[in-house]
């Protein structure tokens, strides 16, 4: 188990957490509530400045949002191996939130006033980084987590721009889908990042969120295909009401549309994949619109988990569930099973199933006349051997019907199918 020091005192790892292209994140023994970032080898050297300038600003104790470097963490020659931050768990990646099946397994009770909430969340972290002077740089959808309650926090806070005293400390990557159109082929390790381009990733994962998946983005191009990067840095937005014309795109089938939301939040988008990078609303200004879309959502008068927009004249998720037989937002307790499904309900079960009584030979037969010139004993015989008969042919009736309304008591029905099925001693 790997020893590492943390100012004058040493500790242990615990489990690992995760790991990645950097470097591996570890539980701390005796520190509970924070993690260790440990990095490969050969990164250490480049990365020690960068995170010795944000442990000596004091990040980490400006917004518990960020899991910002809070202590610098050497081997005990002293040699950098990484850093502090907070201990983030329970939490999921933004996109496993805003993907519709992703959503139903790892976030089943949320409906849509969760992910407006959570929305709101994310513009508030990303709005308490800006305050800290850090610009995200690289904001995307594994570097927000999202919790059951959908709090937020950010992660990977060592690879946002910083910078101190006069020196910038650079975000050198990104990810496509969520880089403005002025970056598109650009070298971003040499690209100077600012609080606009931050602003439109931060559109795009509200939108992901709202439109449950969807990019602002991805849609019916009236051109030849082109790809996800090309539409960005061709200013295509697919949902724009104001540039339809211009952009020759429109939403794919099947999507919400522009016009379903309050105009603050409309407009919000059309200046966030407008033409204009100071235009994009800030962090701030997404509060404002997503707390008027959470006060405006209606509930369905049909489905109970169902809540939408005011502004879309109706339920939009029983139209898209009409539509494509895919339901975003299921009420689950509508669905209860017509079986018991429980010990006690399956011990019920067996108990009337082995309670009933088959009716006799006596009971199903009717009276015979007595055959003229039939012995007494051949008339028993005969009665007999139809009496063994049908009531084997009840017991194995009653076996299936056992296999089938009562299966965990299998047992019992192998038993009673083969006493059905078994000859009489006379028949052997």
């Amino acid at each position: 188990m790997q020893e590492i020091v943390i100012g004058k005192d040493r500790f242990l790892v615990a489990e690992l957490i995760g790991k990645g292209g950097e470097g591996e994140v570890y539980a701390i023994k005796g520190r509970a509530g924070q993690a260790v970032k440990i990095y490969n080898s050969g990164l250490r050297a480049e990365r020690e400045d960068k995170v010795r300038a944000m442990v000596g600003e004091g990040l980490a104790v400006k917004t518990d949002l960020v899991a910002y470097p809070g202590e610098v963490v050497t081997d005990h020659r002293g040699n950098f191996l990484g850093f502090v931050m907070r201990l983030i768990l329970g939490y999921r990646p933004l996109h496993e939130l805003y993907s519709p099946k992703s959503r139903q397994r790892h976030f089943p009770k949320a409906d849509y006033r969760f992910t407006v909430h959570a929305a709101l969340n994310v513009a508030r972290a990303v709005g308490k980084v800006h305050q800290t002077g850090c610009v995200i740089g690289d904001l995307n959808h594994s570097g927000v987590l999202v919790a059951q309650d959908a709090t937020v926090a950010l992660i990977d806070a060592d690879s946002f721009q910083f910078n101190l005293n006069g020196k910038s400390y650079p975000c050198v990557v990104g990810v496509p889908d969520f880089t403005p159109p002025e970056l598109h082929g650009k070298n971003l390790a040499s690209v100077h990042r600012t609080i606009e381009h931050d602003n439109f990733g931060l559109a795009v994962a509200i939108f992901h969120l709202l439109f449950k998946g969807r990019h602002p983005y991805a849609g019916r191009y009236k051109g030849p295909d082109i790809s996800m990067g090309d539409a960005i840095a061709q200013n295509r937005f697919a949902f724009s009401l104001a540039r339809k014309a211009a952009t020759q795109t429109s939403p794919p089938p099947g999507a919400l549309t522009l016009d379903m939301f309050p105009d603050v939040v409309s407009r919000a988008f059309e200046s966030a994949f407008g033409l204009t990078p100071s235009a994009r609303p800030s962090a701030l200004d997404w509060i404002h619109a997503l707390n008027a879309l959470e006060g405006s959502l209606n509930h369905c008068s049909k489905i109970k988990t169902h809540y939408y927009p005011g502004t879309a004249g109706g339920c939009v998720w029983c139209k898209l569930t009409a539509s494509s037989g895919f339901d975003m937002f299921p009420d689950l307790t509508a669905v209860e099973p017509n079986i018991p499904t429980d010990a006690r309900g399956t011990e019920q079960a067996i108990r009337e199933i082995l309670a009933f009584r088959f009716p006799t030979v006596a009971d199903l037969l009717p009276a015979a006349a007595k055959p003229r010139g039939a012995s007494s004993a051949l008339r028993e015989a005969r009665s007999g051997k139809r009496g063994r008969a049908l009531m084997g042919l009840l017991m194995m009736g009653g076996a299936v019907a056992g296999f089938i309304f009562a299966a965990p008591a299998w047992f019992v029905w192998i038993g009673l199918a083969i006493w059905g099925g078994s000859p009489s001693p006379t028949e052997r």
